[in-house]
């Protein structure tokens, strides 16, 4: 059995080039009474800091450590894109990619082809009159502590405004 803290865990940080460009290669690996795990991360500083390869590996092993009951490997390699005018790096192209101890579980690849930031929001947009799935006769709770006096106590929501129970019940629903 591993005892001192000190065993289990270890970290390191180097630089490494992945996909033509220098990153931060952080690793994380521990090591338990019952197999092993480690993390690494590349991290590219010159691409806002864009995690660009993510690579995990885990081996479950019996207490004893004289049998590998199970492992698995999974790889996340991730392209970027610097988007204009605000110069952000965002993820385009990403790639999943999980092994288990019998070869290939799981690929997955992700494109994407259209992208907006930092676009502004109609604030209407997020009210309670453009939230469709808000069925009449549905509570409501009003969450701002500067709630108008006519929106305190149990409310509900008539289809267009939120209104005091009673008031709901008043008018033949």
């Amino acid at each position: 059995m591993i005892k001192d803290i000190r065993e289990r865990f270890r970290n390191t940080l180097s630089e490494e080039e992945y996909g033509g460009v220098m990153c931060q290669k952080i690793v994380s690996s521990s090591r338990m009474d019952n197999g092993t795990r480690s993390l690494t991360v590349w991290i590219a500083p010159s691409q806002g800091y864009a995690v660009r390869k993510i690579d995990y590996e885990a081996e479950r092993t019996d207490i004893k450590k004289t049998k590998i009951l199970s492992k698995e490997k999974t790889l996340v390699e991730i392209d970027v894109k610097q988007h204009q005018p605000d110069g952000i790096w965002f993820p385009s192209h990403w790639k999943l990619i999980t092994h288990n101890e019998n070869g290939l579980r799981a690929e997955h690849e992700v494109t994407v082809d259209v992208i907006s930031l930092n676009e502004p929001i109609d604030p209407e947009l997020f009210s309670l009159s453009n939230i469709s799935l808000l069925r009449k006769g549905t509570p409501v709770s009003w969450l701002l502590s500067s709630a108008p006096p006519a929106k305190t106590g149990r409310l509900i929501w008539d289809g267009k405004n939120v209104v005091p129970v009673g008031e709901y019940h008043a008018v033949e629903h």
